[in-house]
């Protein structure tokens, strides 16, 4: 553009000196054509008279065409007045020109006077009604100011104005002019009439044959609808047509990332990338997901050489593909080249806080907090390292480290309320919940009328005190819902309270469902569903949604039980009213695995066995639910008679778990257990650096420390943690015990019984 305005501005400079040189070689312009009308035998100077428009000199073309570019430069540079001046300017010289016509009725519509501008182009329409592109821009302009019209009745009434300049002008002008179709599928888009809106591009498609943006319009809409089918149709058709069209290649591929085609989209977006001598990182980016989806890593590996080549100053390739192999749970590879980087860039908290994260989910828990010590002391003034290291403390169930880390995260950051709700959660876990319930507050005045602060809230006072806070629980759940209206956890936790309280079973139901509709494989939710149809009685889609929700939480006693309830309540029910076959066979796909022969014994018989597994494990697992273990008792206690034994060894067992005080000797394993997370509980070590100390004593039992099944019970040999100090020295220094000096400042965040910091 600025090479081509260069080049005009240098023909009309060598038009002006030609016609000087012609002047100055003895070729005087006539007297006529001075202002005076005098013969004086010199050149004489062109003048315009002031008090008419007109012009001395004869209506060379030199003159308009300069001020033409001037006004294109006027508008390179943003100066739509200064441009409108120059039109009028060149105007006086071609009145009647047609460009000119329009050049002005776009530079008003620059300076915002859309009425001008839209009589200017109206003008020239009406005048030129064979010229296309008058129509075109009126078009457009009165489009414009449809859109600034703020009543909507008004604003259809204008839009249906604008359908016969296209339809009876621009398109009875060129029936191939894709603007025009488009311009008409926007118009009955706004109008709300969308089967007309594609069935505008849908002609247009037919009618403009060579045309790949249309089809290609047409599949973005109807991708835009849902209907993926048709979008795929006319992205092949835009194709089809131009196999190089790169819209359409990239919506095809990336319709079909998101639809879990890789193969598909592997090869749209190979094909866009050999179109283009330095790739798109976005588009580079999309490839490797698609190669680490299709578990083609070779492939992801020179790709990404690739881009690193083309775009060695960006810093943030290696850390994409970092994110994607800790995405594909290839923690190794992710340390190693996030390790990698921080070497060019050892001065960024973010690649710590990335490094310690991948190290978290990699169940490296010691790695992790070194990784955050190392935060604290390159950044002491920085409140990052301490907060990432006390939220996994409190993670770990190590509250008193994590308050200590988090209180110093508070003060180099008071404002921050991530802060403040994770104080709150600690306290939570240590039952004080008067101290919870000030951290909480204090977080809701750094971020008033946040849902997510608004729902532990009411999860605390649930927590303290059910029976005594349960009105407050429920307005505090509404105001949550009221705020976020699709708040999973909220929605379930009010239609749960509903279904145990006996209140609304049918609103219960809509929220539970809601729920489920954000986060379908949530176990929790299954078994709210499946209780909630239980109290109403209709005990098969209980026990559908209550299986589905035992197969993600095996070892959960309070699912267990609802689901050994359903099972009892079901086998009475088909006792005394017995199911169809068809029914039987239902019931039995949502009970047995795929291949599974049915059972030899009858139905009711069948439930009433699985129900008493399902309690007996339940009570089992925790034997102080009183109310369960007298109900298994009324039903079961004939067919069981080793219960009350079995009864003492649990409760027994249950004791030495969860001593009243001091550490534990004995712990059972959790589901996401590790060695590592186990010894930093405040109730065993306290750090995880111990965790081999757990592996000695266990060795006969525990074959992988990093995968530990459900329900084993591990020894806790005594161990006392040597108190390590940081010492103090000259000049505000600390130092720990190997030898490492820290930043000044930095001895009141390495707290002195805190042996991780060493």
């Amino acid at each position: 553009m600025i090479r081509s305005l260069f080049f005009r501005g240098y023909l009309a400079t060598v038009a002006c000196l030609l016609l000087a040189s012609c002047q100055t070689a003895g070729h005087p312009r006539p007297d006529k054509y001075s202002v005076t009308g005098k013969s004086t035998g010199a050149r004489q100077e062109t003048r315009i008279g002031m008090g008419k428009v007109g012009h001395v000199d004869p209506p060379y073309p030199w003159q308009a065409y300069y001020h033409e570019i001037q006004a294109d430069i006027a508008l390179t540079l943003d100066n739509p007045f200064q441009a409108l001046d120059e039109v009028r300017k060149a105007e006086v010289y071609k009145p009647h020109s047609v460009y000119l016509g329009l050049l002005k009725a776009r530079v008003l519509a620059k300076t915002g006077n859309l009425p001008a501008a839209q009589k200017v182009a109206e003008n020239l329409a009406r005048a030129h009604p064979n010229r296309l592109r008058p129509w075109l821009l009126l078009g457009t302009l009165l489009q414009l100011e449809a859109v600034k019209e703020p009543d909507p009745a008004r604003q259809k009434a204008f839009l249906r104005q604008i359908i016969p300049v296209y339809r009876d002008h621009v398109l009875e002008l060129d029936p191939l002019k894709d603007e025009a179709y488009i311009a008409l599928s926007d118009i009955y888009s706004k109008l709300g009439d969308n089967r007309k809106s594609m069935d505008v591009l849908e002609e247009g498609v037919k009618k403009s044959s060579q045309s790949a943006y249309l089809p290609f319009y047409l599949g973005f809409r109807y991708e835009r609808a849902g209907d993926d089918a048709r979008a795929i149709s006319f992205y092949r058709l835009s194709l089809s047509r131009d196999p190089r069209f790169a819209p359409a290649l990239e919506s095809l591929g990336d319709l079909y990332s998101r639809k879990g085609e890789w193969e598909k989209a592997q090869k749209r977006y190979e094909s866009l990338l050999a179109l283009q001598e330095v790739g798109r990182i976005d588009l580079e980016v999309k490839l490797l997901k698609t190669y680490f989806s299709l578990e083609k890593y070779p492939e992801a590996v020179r790709l990404l050489k690739r881009a690193i080549g083309e775009h060695p100053q960006n810093s943030r390739l290696p850390l994409i593909l970092s994110s994607l192999l800790v995405q594909e749970s290839r923690y190794d590879e992710a340390i190693r080249q996030i390790e990698e980087i921080l070497r060019s860039h050892p001065e960024d908290p973010r690649l710590l806080s990335f490094l310690g994260s991948v190290y978290e989910k990699s169940l490296h828990f010691t790695r992790a907090i070194s990784t955050y010590h190392l935060m604290i002391r390159r950044f002491p003034n920085l409140y990052e390292g301490a907060y990432d290291l006390g939220d996994l403390y409190r993670r770990l169930d190590n509250s008193p480290k994590a308050l200590l880390y988090l209180n110093d995260a508070k003060s180099l950051s008071p404002e921050r309320w991530e802060i403040s709700f994770s104080i709150a959660l600690a306290y939570m876990d240590q039952k004080k919940f008067p101290l919870a319930l000030k951290a909480l507050k204090r977080a809701e005045r750094l971020s008033a009328r946040n849902p997510i602060l608004i729902f532990n809230k009411a999860i605390l006072y649930d927590q303290w005190n059910h029976k005594r806070y349960l009105p407050r629980v429920i307005a505090l759940l509404k105001k949550t819902l009221a705020i976020d209206k699709g708040f999973a956890d909220a929605l379930n936790y009010l239609g749960y309270t509903e279904v145990i309280e006996h209140g609304d079973l049918v609103k219960a139901r809509y929220m539970i469902l809601h729920a489920l509709t954000v986060d379908p494989k949530n176990g929790a939710y299954r078994d709210s569903l499946g209780w909630l149809y239980d109290r109403q009685g209709h005990y098969m889609k209980a026990i559908r949604e209550e299986t589905r929700a035992l197969s993600s939480m095996p070892h959960d006693p309070t699912v267990l039980d609802h689901e050994g309830r359903i099972e009892h309540h079901l086998a009475m029910e088909i006792a005394a009213h017995p199911l169809s076959s068809d029914r039987q066979i239902l019931l039995l796909s949502y009970l047995l695995p795929k291949g599974t022969p049915p059972p030899s014994a009858s139905l009711p018989d069948f439930l009433l066995s699985r129900s008493r597994g399902h309690m007996r494990e339940s009570i089992m697992i925790h034997p102080l639910r009183h109310k369960r273990v007298l109900r298994y008792l009324t039903w079961y206690v004939h067919q069981d008679p080793a219960f009350i034994g079995d009864l003492r060894k649990a409760v027994r067992l249950w004791e030495r778990l969860n001593p009243p005080s001091g550490p534990l000797r004995i712990y059972r394993v959790e589901s996401g257990d590790t060695l590592q997370s186990i010894a930093a509980k405040a109730s065993v070590y306290g750090s995880p650096r111990y965790w081999r100390i757990l592996e000695k004593a266990n060795r006969s039992i525990v074959t992988n420390p990093n995968d530990l099944p459900w329900g084993m019970v591990l020894t806790i040999p005594s161990f006392t943690p040597s108190q390590r100090t940081v010492r103090k020295f000259r000049h505000g220094a600390s130092m720990i015990p190997t030898g490492e000096f820290l930043f000044p400042g930095t001895a009141r965040i390495i707290h002195p019984y805190d042996t991780d910091a060493a």
